[in-house]
């Protein structure tokens, strides 16, 4: 875990005169963007002034480590420093230190992680962290829907949820078996609104019937014939048999939604080993 000093604003103006007060000034430095090529409107000159102690810090780096200067021109050449600094800092006031964090500050990096319980999801994708952050608030509004031998998905070891671009992953979504991860892709044009087939609500319990398959030996070989039900169950995939993965979608959904399917949904929710 990172820690940050944060000093109070007056701190910032006191004047320079330890090796504690030289860390303080380089450590609100260290928080601020000032190697940004344009300067925000109105920050011009003050720009250049954090600009010109920062350069005054490089040269008592610079000398610091030299071979060719005794102890005494590196003294100088750092009280010359320390000077400058001072003089620098001088010029400043309370409103332009506040007027500097405001506006020069680094914000903290968006996090592309987010635990849920026992599920983390991954943001590999082009998402926005708030976009990130209410899709995995979706996802978790599904997976809390699973219900009997369903949940077992979830339960039967930590899960990985990973929003992929398309450079990663050509289909909608996948069950990465060497990975034991969900990917899908949030800009696939294939996946639909709401709750209906190739939804997200669909794509995320499909993809985690494979999960099931690979963790949950079934006894009933599922890839033949009469087991097939969309279009979709009767294709290959690398991931495990499609089928099932039909199956397993198809039966948390229901009857009742996919009533064309109630034949096999019924008989696979008899011979699902769970």
């Amino acid at each position: 875990m990172k820690y940050v000093t944060i000093y109070a604003k007056p701190d910032i103006l006191k004047p320079v005169k330890t090796i504690d007060d030289l860390k303080r000034i380089r450590d609100w430095l260290s928080g601020l963007n000032i190697k940004v090529g344009k300067a925000p409107p109105g920050m011009k000159k003050l720009l250049t002034e954090l600009k010109f102690v920062q350069k005054q810090f490089d040269t008592i780096d610079e000398y610091a480590d030299s071979k060719f200067m005794t102890p005494e021109q590196k003294k100088a050449f750092t009280d010359s420093a320390i000077r400058n600094i001072n003089a620098t800092l001088s010029r400043l006031t309370e409103e332009d230190i506040n007027k500097i964090d405001t506006k020069l500050g680094k914000k903290e990096a968006e996090p592309d992680t987010i635990k849920q319980g026992s599920t983390t999801y991954i943001n590999n994708s082009n998402l926005n962290f708030k976009k990130f952050k209410s899709l995995v608030s979706d996802m978790e509004g599904y997976l809390k829907k699973l219900k009997s031998f369903h949940k077992k998905v979830v339960t039967v070891k930590p899960l990985t949820i990973r929003f992929v671009k398309k450079d990663l992953s050509k289909t909608a979504a996948k069950y990465k078996q060497d990975k034991d991860e969900v990917w899908i892709r949030p800009d696939s044009k294939k996946i639909i609104k709401g709750d209906g087939y190739a939804s997200f609500y669909y794509v995320l319990v499909h993809e985690l019937g494979h999960r099931y398959d690979y963790f949950i030996k079934q006894k009933t070989d599922f890839d033949k014939p009469k087991w097939y039900t969309t279009k979709y169950s009767r294709t290959d995939s690398i991931a495990g048999s499609e089928s099932f993965a039909e199956l397993f979608a198809l039966s948390h959904f229901g009857v009742k939604k996919y009533p064309e399917y109630e034949k096999q949904i019924k008989e696979f929710l008899d011979k699902v080993t769970k």
